[in-house]
């Protein structure tokens, strides 16, 4: 068979995917919150809050039980199952994409009206159904050779993904919007409405233009699976006609359909609770926020009175505000879990491996690792934006400072929460490759209830109103962190050194926000305010660097010492 890539390897690999992802990924949803701004946003997070939940287990809960199995039986030296392994996860998850796509099509207009309450983001539903089918048949690709320590073709999906969604939701969306303002400029109807100001055009023609913008996350879904289907006609997956000659009889399709079935359905549930956050969010703000106003108008009309002058209505205020937090806060969040996602994916494989054979020493070293590349990335990143928040977001969004001013706090109190969750992401990706696919499930089941209730409650309080689902996030990773985190070194009976990983990383993050804070309201810095913003940041970075070296929190010898470890 062909050389596997080691854990290193594999993270360096999507490492760099992820880096090149997420920048691309700011450039379609940094530009799109200009673009469309909190009106907008709304009805596009609307069908992307039903989207994400669908694409974590497509397109990251899936694939974990095809990794699995074929982590596991390439391990064992099974080599005629993983073939088949492949053949019969494309048949099942191809069905289930097809299912999926056809019921969000069905469903799309009664989704958007009673659960989201956001009547106009329909069209939006409607744009991204064909994606969850693309998803389903790429997550077998990807899976198959994440199995085989094969981490290219998930990269370079991946990269190619995000590169076809920025060009296309962006130009889609950008296109859609100035047909229905210059349709209004030539006396037109805007989408068959008659606008009598620019502000109603603009406002008849956004839900459209959410809905272009999720038809090119859609292209760029098929764009994906185009390019990891060339890939592997082009290489293969480098197993040898002898490899297949040499090993035991393949199990049957129905035994191997048994195992991927009892293995992704926990897998599947798990990665659908990781990402329910933003589905309770789509359920539970718009529908607490009208509650709110209605409760109390006059608050909300002098609160916001910037919005309602820009010709945001108060029926129309809600969705303005949810578009806000989701299209700016949640979008600049994101970043902080999603590259420790990466550091998960990367280790699945190796763990699993290293679980299959009782190499304990392997299992203890792959899990330090795993955390503390977590904490070292997202413990400065979560405390330096505590303070940083506002310049930030000004940042990256100079024309929308409405919108800014709506998601400063909201992303402040939640970056505390993004460091919990960057750290027990790959928690969970840990306690499935040991075996506990059913742990991730509880947890998260667990976490749902808590942000539910914290949503239900806070957001309808008129002087909270979104600042809740914020605080109702940050409550409920905190607490399923820790307890995860105490879950995997019990189920895998190793011990963490907390020292190092978790306390020395916080210490250098404290002095990271304090350093940046400094800056930030220092008269020495005196010209504009966007260099000002990124001198703070690297001022904050280059301080983090320092402290974590003095405290030793990394070693010179960590970075280029290759250390091997014997059964």
């Amino acid at each position: 068979m062909t050389e596997k890539q080691g854990l290193f390897k594999s993270s360096i690999i999507l490492f760099v995917a992820m880096i090149i992802t997420k920048v691309v990924g700011a450039v379609f949803k940094i530009p799109l919150a200009n673009i469309l701004g909190g009106s907008g946003m709304g009805y596009f997070s609307s069908a992307y809050g039903l989207f994400w939940p669908v694409y974590s287990i497509v397109a990251a809960g899936l694939p974990v039980a095809v990794v699995r199995l074929v982590a596991e039986n390439s391990a064992k030296g099974n080599v005629r199952n993983l073939r088949k392994i492949k053949r019969v996860s494309l048949l099942y998850f191809s069905l289930v994409g097809f299912i999926g796509s056809i019921a969000i099509l069905i469903f799309a207009r009664a989704f958007s009206n009673n659960l989201a309450q956001n009547p106009n983001a329909h069209m939006a539903v409607i744009a991204m159904a064909p994606s969850v089918f693309f998803c389903c048949v790429m997550a077998v690709y990807r899976g198959y050779y994440e199995g085989l320590q094969n981490m290219y073709p998930t990269a370079i999906s991946q990269v190619v993904e995000s590169l076809v969604k920025a060009a296309f939701g962006l130009g889609l969306s950008y296109a859609t919007l100035q047909y229905g303002i210059r349709s209004y400029e030539r006396g037109e109807l805007v989408f068959g409405k008659v606008a009598t100001t620019f502000e109603q055009a603009t406002m008849l023609a956004l839900p459209y233009a959410a809905a272009a913008a999720t038809l090119g996350v859609t292209i760029s879904t098929f764009a994906g699976l185009v390019a990891v289907l060339i890939r592997h006609r082009i290489y293969g997956d480098g197993i040898k006609e002898k490899d297949l000659h040499n090993t035991e009889q393949a199990s049957t399709g129905r035994a191997i359909f048994s195992e991927l079935f009892i293995t992704a359905i926990p897998i599947a549930i798990g990665a659908a609770f990781i990402s329910i956050s933003s589905l309770i969010d789509l359920a539970t703000i718009i529908r607490g926020l009208n509650a709110a106003i209605k409760a109390s108008p006059h608050y909300f009309t002098e609160k916001y009175d910037f919005a309602i002058i820009d010709g945001v209505s108060l029926d129309e205020l809600a969705n303005f505000i949810y578009g806000s937090y989701t299209g700016l806060a949640s979008t600049i969040i994101a970043f902080i879990p999603a590259m420790s996602t990466m550091f998960g994916k990367s280790a699945l494989p190796s763990l699993t491996a290293s679980w299959s054979v009782g190499n304990k020493v392997a299992v203890k070293h792959n899990i330090e690792s795993v955390l503390r590349a977590s904490a070292l990335f997202a413990i400065p990143a979560g405390l330096g934006l505590f303070v940083m928040a506002e310049p930030a977001l000004m940042l990256l969004y100079p024309n929308r400072p409405n919108e800014v001013s709506i998601a400063a706090l909201p992303l402040a109190v939640m970056s505390i929460g993004a460091i919990m969750f960057a750290i027990v992401t790959p928690v969970f990706s840990m306690l499935q490759a040991i075996g506990r696919t059913d742990l991730p499930v509880k947890l998260m089941a667990f976490c749902a209830v808590i942000k539910l209730i914290f949503n239900v409650v806070l957001i309808q309080i008129p002087s909270i109103n979104i600042l809740g689902a914020s605080i109702s996030t940050t409550i409920s990773y905190t607490v399923i962190a820790v307890i995860g985190i105490a879950m995997l070194l019990h189920n895998a009976g190793v011990g963490l050194r907390i020292k190092r990983i978790f306390i020395l990383p916080t210490i250098a993050g404290i002095a990271c926000a304090i350093g940046a804070a400094l800056m930030k309201n220092s008269s020495i810095l005196e010209f504009h305010s966007k260099a000002k913003t990124i001198v703070c940041i690297g001022f904050g970075a280059i301080l983090y660097a320092i402290v974590l070296f003095i405290s030793g929190g990394i070693r010179k010898n960590e970075i280029f010492d290759k250390i091997n470890y014997k059964k």
